[in-house]
This record gives structure tokens, C-alpha cells and sequence, in this order.
């Protein structure tokens, strides 16, 4: 694992804002301190970066045509998944996610690796 702050991993830089859809207890914890004027929004915004959890197939279908209405134009959408190494059982992964995105006019782009239990897929549309 990167020893970046998972802020910069993120690409949360100051000023800009985040939205977390289905985050574990505690995980707002592992993003303190947040840069300078950023911000975690409520669904109900539009945000520069949005993180997304899924744990499961059916939660990604779910999740992410949500996630799309909610990035700012040029946004940054990451992806979140257990790791295949976790204790989480899981159906979702990295291919999973980059075939179920290539459905909806997405693509992986880079990946990074959240904590000792989550990975991140960033999408942006092909």
C-alpha cells in the first residue's frame, strides 16, 4: 500500500468536494485531515470526486448509474471493492466492475489500493 495520504491517492485536492455512497463505519476517519476547503456532501449535491461503495454484483448495478448523477462535469468516480484478500465475501471485482462499466460507456482507468481491506477503480466515460 502507497504511503500517499489516501486524500492525494484519492485525488482529493484542496477546494474540491467528495461524496461517499455506502462508506464502512468509520471510514470518514481515514480521509482526516481533509485538504484545505474540501468537503464531504450529501447525496442530494454534486461533487468533484465520488467514491462508491459495493460489496456485492447487485450492488454495483445499483450504485453506480446513482454515482454517474451525482459527479460534477469531469468529475472523478471512484469504485470501491473488497479486496480479494479480504475477509469480505465478495462476487464483485476488478473485472467485474471494468466489464459492468464498459456497459455503460465507462472504462477503467487506474486503480489504487484504499486500506488493507478495499481497492478503488477510477472510471471515466470512454
Amino acid at each position: 500500500m502507497s504511503d500517499k495520504p489516501l486524500t492525494d491517492r484519492l485525488q482529493l485536492k484542496p477546494g474540491r468536494s467528495i461524496i461517499l455512497l455506502n462508506e464502512p463505519n468509520e471510514y470518514r476517519s481515514l480521509l482526516e485531515p481533509l485538504p484545505e476547503g474540501s468537503k464531504i456532501l450529501t447525496t442530494e449535491n454534486k461533487a468533484d470526486i465520488v467514491q462508491v461503495f459495493v460489496d456485492s454484483f447487485t450492488a454495483l448495478k445499483m450504485q453506480l448509474p446513482q454515482a454517474f448523477t451525482m459527479l460534477n462535469p469531469n468529475g472523478i468516480l471512484w469504485v470501491t471493492y473488497p479486496k480479494l484478500t479480504s475477509k469480505m465475501r465478495s462476487d464483485v471485482n476488478r473485472d467485474s466492475i471494468f466489464e459492468y462499466g464498459l456497459s455503460l460507456s465507462w472504462q477503467g482507468v487506474s486503480m489504487i489500493s484504499v486500506n488493507e481491506v478495499w481497492s478503488a477503480l477510477r472510471m471515466k466515460p470512454k
